[in-house]
């Protein structure tokens, strides 16, 4: 009965729901904005309550490509042959690797679950998107209907979606001085999670006990847990976790926190360094709060918004000979790559040697064969253009769902020839004929007072 009260505090809304068994219950998988751009990285919902007998069924939603994985305590690396093909058939069990192979958009992978208990999940490829099945025994009321279950999903869908629209509309180039007066540009090869994000803590039987958890996101794989905790017991200790699908004791736990100790007003903070993350799951984890005898004291979900975006920002770079672009992955769900094809050459297909090494160099002199081999979280490529030129390129992983950008080099200097204006000069070097006027103010005391009077071979610097 523990568990099944413990559901109780898990509803985000609604009431309790009979259930007929067996019955089958949908689970969503990743979402997609319509062109593909952004992206929502999780299981939807997060958490799904169902009873013995009964059958979940995941429906890929997004264009990237995921899989359903149960691990059942075995450790297999995110995107090794193991998760890529389907195993374990199709009826649940707590031994053994349960694998829906590699999902495209619409299709979908079903599971049956005889056994009562908490199954945490999560996709082979992007180890930080986890989800969990509640199996309750046969019989036993739900939480939820089959039809609220599946708005619950669409309305965390729309949550992730929205958060990634909002990151992405706030992304953008930066740039820093170079050597010897150039400019040093830093693209982003995603969009940046929060760093970020505060939970509500309070209590389902105490309104006077509440508080707040802060996370901050310190790297790609720690993570810094704050408590501060009001209305307890006077000079108590208290326990505290993060824990996965319930508040209950029957959760997965996650991590330990440092424990709480109340002051004598009964207030009390704790902080605790965490290590060895691969980001936060939306939708399934919880801060809990525990009393010397186990009693919940105090709990809050942490819906921390899943999202990423396959697009490079901007997706069209104008800049100047010598100056030099860093692409950097902020993203804590995904791999890219920036690849530079020459004249007439297929690209490679990702997962080739070729694809996963950097090739070239650091200096485009020309139109050659440029790699960054795989680009995780947190790390870097960098590239100085050193000719001009209109130079394209693309994400091997991604290409196919527009993961594509371009470089546009401008020489620093311009020789006028036959036909020109200043109007065509900067139309074809900046971009628009209306910025004319800043290529005479940088060169008026070559053209002279007139800026219709440009003379054949005259040498212009570009501002």
């Amino acid at each position: 009965m523990a568990l099944a009260a413990a559901l109780a505090a898990v509803a985000l809304g609604g009431s309790p729901a009979g259930a007929q068994s067996p019955a089958t219950f949908t689970v969503q998988v990743g979402v997609s904005s319509p062109h593909g751009a952004v992206q929502g990285f999780g299981f939807y919902p997060g958490i799904i309550t169902i009873n013995a007998g009964d059958t979940v069924t995941w429906v890929l939603h997004s264009s990237e490509p995921h899989t359903v994985l149960f691990t059942n305590g075995a450790q297999i690396a995110a995107g090794s042959p193991a998760v890529m093909a389907p195993s374990g058939g199709s009826t649940f069990s707590t031994t053994g690797v349960f694998s829906s192979g590699l999902l495209f958009q619409g299709q979908t992978y079903s599971l049956t679950f005889p056994t009562a208990g908490v199954y945490v999940y999560q996709c082979g490829l992007h180890p930080d998107m986890e989800g969990a099945v509640v199996v309750l025994p046969a019989g036993q009321a739900l939480p939820y209907s089959a039809a609220q279950i599946y708005a619950q999903g669409q309305s965390q869908m729309q949550e992730d979606l929205n958060a990634g629209y909002q990151a992405a509309a706030l992304t953008t180039v930066t740039t820093s001085p170079g050597a010897n007066g150039t400019t040093v540009y830093h693209v982003p090869s995603d969009v940046a999670s929060p760093s970020t994000w505060t939970v509500p803590l309070a209590s389902s039987s105490n309104p006077a006990v509440g508080g707040l958890a802060t996370l901050d996101v310190t790297g790609p794989t720690t993570l810094s847990v704050s408590l501060s905790l009001s209305g307890l017991s006077a000079s108590a200790t208290y326990t505290a976790a993060i824990q996965a699908a319930t508040t209950s004791s029957d959760g997965v736990l996650i991590d330990s926190l440092n424990s709480v100790t109340s002051s004598a007003a009964g207030s009390g903070t704790s902080q605790t360094a965490l290590s060895g993350l691969f980001g936060i799951p939306g939708h399934l984890w919880f801060i809990v709060v525990r009393d010397a005898s186990g009693n919940l004291i105090a709990s809050g979900p942490i819906n921390y918004p899943d999202y990423g975006s396959l697009r490079y920002f901007p997706a069209i770079l104008t800049i100047h000979v010598g100056d030099q672009v860093v692409w950097s992955e902020p993203d804590v769900h995904e791999i890219h790559t920036v690849t530079f094809l020459a004249p007439g050459q297929t690209a490679p297909v990702f997962g080739t040697p070729a694809s996963m090494a950097p090739a070239g160099g650091s200096v485009v002199r020309g139109h050659t064969f440029f790699n960054s081999g795989v680009i995780g979280p947190g790390q870097t490529y960098s590239l100085t253009f050193d000719a001009a030129g209109t130079y394209d390129y693309t994400c091997l992983l991604h290409d196919d769902l527009g993961m594509n950008g371009v470089i546009v080099v401008l020489a620093k200097t311009y020789t006028v020839r036959s036909g020109d204006t200043l109007r065509s000069i900067a139309l074809s070097q900046l971009g628009s004929a209306s910025l004319w006027s800043e290529i005479y103010s940088a060169n008026r005391a070559e053209i002279g007072p007139d800026p219709n009077l440009i003379r054949v071979g005259q040498v212009l610097q570009m501002p």
